[in-house]
């Protein structure tokens, strides 16, 4: 999981996450009943971070919640390239083929090349 995340943040992919409105919860719990990966889902709404390394975005709390406390929504990650400030990304606002250069460039140097694919 954590490297797909690494890949996700270099590549400014935008991430499925599971979002919490804490004013809707009536904390009846059922989210957390009804976890399948046994995560406190019901405190994570009350802290208004619905991140859990676990948690394999299945949905169940989002089923389960009758007062829509918790939903699933697309967030863009920051990309953040050797040399330029932090940028917010869109979805596609740079072709990937041209952030995957970008990265391997700052990551590896100009000077070297890299061979990619079967050998």
């Amino acid at each position: 999981m954590i490297i797909g995340e690494k890949i996700r943040e270099a590549f400014g992919i935008r991430v499925l996450s599971l979002e919490a409105k804490e004013v809707k919860c009536t904390k009846c719990n059922l989210c957390s009943e009804y976890c399948p990966m046994s995560l406190d889902a019901q405190n994570m709404v009350q802290s208004g971070s619905m991140y859990d390394s676990e948690c394999i975005l299945c949905g169940e709390c989002v089923d389960r919640c009758a007062k829509n406390a918790i939903g699933f929504r697309f967030k863009p990650v920051k990309i953040v390239l050797a040399g330029t400030p932090s940028v917010q990304a869109e979805h596609n606002a740079v072709p990937l083929f041209r952030r995957i250069g970008s990265v391997l460039r700052s990551k590896i140097g100009s000077q070297q090349t890299v061979a990619i694919g079967p050998k």
